[in-house]
């Protein structure tokens, strides 16, 4: 996980991509405990709201922006290939749950 950021510093890198299978403005908490691409853990509970994503093609990363309940953002790194967090991509879900 990359961060803190500012309020408001990574609401502009989500207009490249927005992943449809989360709602920009939704709170979500992790329903089941995940590794992020970074190596930092994210415990089932952990809360945060949904800012928006893109994707970089090159490197098959996947960057979910979050803010935190303290207002500070956070970009939360996924490696879309096998290995490393395909079942996340794919299946976010099984991760998450609407807060």
């Amino acid at each position: 996980m990359t961060g803190p950021f500012l309020p408001g510093t990574l609401r502009g890198s989500v207009e490249r991509l927005e992943w449809e299978k989360l709602v920009r403005g939704s709170r979500y908490r992790v329903s089941k405990d995940f590794l992020d691409a970074d190596g930092g853990i994210h415990r089932e509970g952990e809360e945060w709201r949904f800012i928006g994503s893109y994707f970089v093609p090159y490197d098959s990363e996947l960057s979910i922006l979050v803010q935190l309940q303290d207002g500070m953002e956070w970009r939360i790194p996924l490696r879309w290939e096998n290995g490393a967090q395909l079942a996340m991509c794919e299946n976010i879900f099984e991760y998450l749950s609407p807060a």
